[in-house]
């Protein structure tokens, strides 16, 4: 997880466990601020609904492709079909696994599995994220 644990470290008890994040969405942690201004910047600018595709989710996470495939400063080949295929995986692999983690009341409120609420999935990239509590 994110720094977001450092500040908690004189609020926790003994008592406190590790938040473990499911491999599938381990690419996700620890973004930067600009990392999630992007986001923000990209779903605002665009979106008429927070209710979400997949192919949404893949356009609003674009600028997340370098570090999502290893490459934080830009380096290497990105736009390959190999390196699109990667970023594909992985946010594929978000998408169903926040499908995966709707309870039963959700899935009754939102009947269409095509869809995810993108302020949901939002708030818990910027919780996992590097910035501090403040910036949160």
């Amino acid at each position: 997880m994110g720094n977001c644990t450092a500040r908690w470290d004189s609020i926790c008890t003994a008592d406190t466990y590790q938040i473990e994040l499911h491999p599938n969405v381990t690419k996700f942690d620890n973004l930067r601020a600009y990392h999630i201004e992007k986001i923000w910047r990209s779903f605002s600018s665009t979106a008429e609904s927070c209710a979400i595709t997949l192919a949404d989710l893949k356009k609003y996470l674009t600028a997340l492709r370098p570090w999502v495939l290893g490459s934080p400063g830009g380096l290497g080949d990105i736009q390959s079909p190999e390196a699109k295929r990667a970023y594909d995986h992985y946010v594929e692999e978000l998408y169903k696994h926040w499908i995966a983690l709707q309870n039963e009341e959700a899935k009754k409120s939102n009947p269409d599995p095509d869809y995810i609420d993108f302020m949901e999935l939002f708030f818990a990239l910027v919780f996992t994220s590097k910035m501090t509590l403040d910036e949160k």
